[in-house]
C-alpha cells in the first residue's frame, strides 16, 4: 500500500538494485540543497566511493553511543518542542512507533529496534533523521540554518 501511495520505493526484483538507489539519491540530489549525506560505513564503502565521486561530502555516522547520542537527543527535543515536521508521512510514523531508546550508564540515548531475532519492525528512518541531524552538527554550516527548522 505504501509502494501504491507513493511513501515508498521498491527496487525491482528480490533483492535492493544499488543502482537504483545511486539514481534516486542523485535525483533526489538535483532537487535539494545537500550539504552532507551520514552514512554508516558498514558495508557502505561502494556508496561513499561513488557519492564522493559525484561531488557530495559523506560523513562518516557509526551507530553507537558516541555518534548517536547527541543528534539523538537533538530529535527527540524537536518532537517534544513540536518543531518537527514529517508530512504525515505512514511510514516514518510507524517508524517511530517501533523505536526504543537505549541509555548507558553516563545518559547516551541511541535508538534501537525493540527485537534483534528477524522482527519486521523497522527504525532506518528515524535513524536517517538522527544521522542527517548528526552531520548537520558535525559539518561546517555554510549559512546559519540552524536545527530548529527540521
Amino acid at each position: 500500500a505504501w509502494v501504491r501511495a507513493g511513501w515508498v520505493t521498491a527496487t525491482p526484483g528480490d533483492a535492493i538494485d544499488y543502482d537504483e538507489v545511486r539514481a534516486r539519491i542523485m535525483d533526489d540530489v538535483d532537487g535539494l540543497q545537500i550539504e552532507a549525506i551520514g552514512y554508516d560505513p558498514w558495508n557502505a564503502e561502494d556508496m561513499r566511493i561513488y557519492l564522493e565521486n559525484q561531488g557530495l561530502t559523506c560523513v562518516k555516522m557509526r551507530q553507537g553511543m558516541g555518534t548517536l547520542s547527541g543528534p539523538s537527543k537533538e530529535l527527540e527535543r524537536c518532537v517534544v518542542d513540536g518543531c518537527l515536521d514529517h508530512g504525515n508521512d505512514p511510514v516514518l510514523r510507524w517508524m517511530a512507533e517501533n523505536v526504543q531508546v537505549k541509555t548507558d550508564e553516563n545518559g547516551n540515548i541511541r535508538p534501537i529496534k525493540p527485537d534483534h531475532s528477524g522482527s519486521a519492525k523497522r527504525i532506518d528512518g528515524v535513524v536517517a533523521a538522527i544521522m542527517s541531524i548528526g552531520c548537520g552538527i558535525v559539518a561546517e554550516p555554510s549559512m546559519d540554518a540552524g536545527l530548529g527548522s527540521l
